[in-house]
């Protein structure tokens, strides 16, 4: 017995000029596009295809924008007569998969997204003012100083390091 299962992608997934060929291709990707439009109140097809890059990698950007082509994809496919069995995702690509499944609407999920997307930047904002410099960056420098790099290297790299990080 054969299953299929979509995988949506997380945030990273994301560049300018995505889903431009589909908009240009498929009826679903145009009403797809205008509906994240509208629920977001500004054009996240513009941003898709134009850029400016900085702009599609904000946070609160990125999401909706790859939300929106996930599931145009997804449509896209359903249309052609392909449909998972299962639909799952990484961090974000959980409410791809949420509305592949029918249980969270397109519309509600851009929204959410969206807002998700301007939490996490804000708290990623504040965060970095308050957190000290870490540990890793501190050890490398202490590294440098005590002792060669391949020194450092080779010891954070050794069997031994590697086994106490194993999970049971």
């Amino acid at each position: 017995m054969n299953k299929l299962a979509f995988v949506f992608p997380g945030q990273g997934a994301q560049a300018v000029g995505m889903g431009k060929d589909l908009f240009d291709q498929y009826d679903v990707a145009k009403r797809l596009f205008a509906e994240a439009d509208e629920a977001l109140g500004y054009s996240i097809k513009d941003m898709c295809f134009e850029g400016p890059a900085d702009d599609l990698k904000l946070t609160a950007n990125t999401q909706p924008a790859i939300l929106t082509v996930s599931v145009i994809v997804n449509e896209i496919l359903k249309e052609h007569g392909v449909q998972p069995d299962v639909a799952g995702g990484h961090s974000l690509g959980e409410y791809s998969a949420l509305v592949a499944a029918g249980v969270l609407s397109f519309q509600d999920a851009v929204a959410l997204v969206h807002k998700r997307g301007q939490y996490m930047q804000a708290s990623s904002a504040s965060m970095t003012r308050r957190l000290p410099q870490p540990a890793r960056r501190r050890r490398k420098r202490q590294a440098k100083s005590s002792r060669s790099t391949s020194t450092a290297r080779a010891r954070r790299s050794s069997p031994a390091r590697r086994m106490a990080w194993r999970r049971p």
